[in-house]
């Protein structure tokens, strides 16, 4: 039986368990027994404090809401917030759920992939307008959503999966790692983006290596050499005649991760099987491009970890676990044309650990 209890720290470390749990004893009277993963949040609408849980009916997905009483310790049903299709999964975990901007945001984990919703809340219902993926990437799950003190709305996701790999840091008892801060927004199109929170610029150190403008043809340019960077670009698709092009990471001469864009259907694709012992595979997104026809990337290389942000707020995660320390080489190269590289570059980046 899955339960609802508290527990309190005066120090983040250590915690007390209130001695009255579990303050909510089971999901409501004749819903199935999955019951999980509470989330509090304040709703301005009725000025409460609330919580949603992740549930289901036996075929799909279910958000149930609670509403607090009299503090942590309280709570009552306010009943089903929203069911999903069945397209999502039979199960949610993890569920989020908060207002940013003029929408409201769900968040939840539903067959093995991170999901958004946004859309409208009456203070007890959520009617969805927009779904998508939270990461576009295969290392993304349970994520989730804070606000700091200046207001912004930011998120941190779990890089892992299930079923989890066979990793090799599983064999020293770790399993994945968490992404760096994102910050969240909406986009024009009403779904949801992230981008890197500005604190990152900090960890900058070292040389950087630079090049562009340069027309980039069917031979590969090399932009330069690092699995430990954070490497930038911007691509004009105005003057880029390629139909595709091909930017390399973690590259040596025995293996590659590949991210592929496409002019014609506007598509990004990473391409993994030939990554070393991370998850093989590959994931598309559609990529809105901006009037100004630029296409900007913000990628993060850490190791043995790859976040890559595109301009309109995709994301793509993946853990990669290249064999070979020698892959480091980042190049980019264009098919069936050229590809208009206006800038590139590649800082060297510290530790994130004071």
């Amino acid at each position: 039986q899955e339960t609802v209890d508290v527990s309190s720290s005066k120090d983040g470390i250590n915690f007390k368990p209130y001695a009255l749990n579990p303050v909510i004893p089971g999901p409501p009277d004749g819903a199935p027994v999955f019951f999980r993963d509470p989330k509090v949040f304040y709703d301005p609408t009725d000025d409460s404090w609330k919580m949603v849980v992740g549930a289901t009916n036996s075929v799909d997905g279910q958000v149930q809401l609670y509403r607090s009483i009299d503090g942590p310790f309280s709570w009552s049903h306010v009943g089903i917030m929203y069911t999903g299709n069945g397209s999502t999964g039979p199960l949610w975990e993890c569920p989020n759920f908060f207002p940013l901007e003029d929408k409201w945001v769900l968040f939840y984990g539903g067959n093995g992939l991170g999901w958004y919703e946004t859309g409208s809340f009456n203070g007890s219902v959520f009617v969805s307008e927009k779904r998508g993926l939270l990461d576009a990437g295969p290392a993304s799950y349970a994520m989730q959503w804070y606000k700091d003190e200046s207001g912004r709305d930011l998120a941190i996701t779990w890089m892992g999966n299930w079923p989890t790999p066979k990793w090799p840091s599983r064999a020293n008892g770790w399993a994945g790692q968490q992404s760096i801060t994102r910050e969240l927004f909406l986009r024009d199109d009403g779904g949801l983006g992230s981008r890197p929170i500005p604190e990152l610029e900090s960890l900058a150190q070292g040389k950087v290596q630079q090049s562009g403008p340069i027309l980039v043809d069917d031979v590969a340019h090399i932009i330069g050499s690092s699995n430990t960077a954070r490497v930038k670009l911007s691509i004009d698709l105005g003057t880029t005649t390629a139909s595709s092009f091909t930017l390399a990471l973690f590259q040596s001469s025995e293996e590659s991760t590949l991210l592929t864009y496409d002019a014609k259907s506007q598509t990004l694709t990473l391409d993994t099987t030939g990554a070393g012992y991370g998850q093989p595979g590959l994931w598309e997104a559609s990529i809105a491009v901006p009037v100004e026809n630029k296409l900007t990337m913000d990628i993060f290389l850490d190791r043995s970890v790859l976040e890559i942000f595109i301009g309109d707020g995709t994301v793509f995660s993946a853990n990669v676990f290249p064999r070979y320390q020698e892959s480091t080489d980042i190049s980019i190269v264009g098919n069936d044309g050229v590809v208009s590289l206006e800038a590139a570059s590649v800082t060297p980046l510290g530790s994130s650990w004071c």
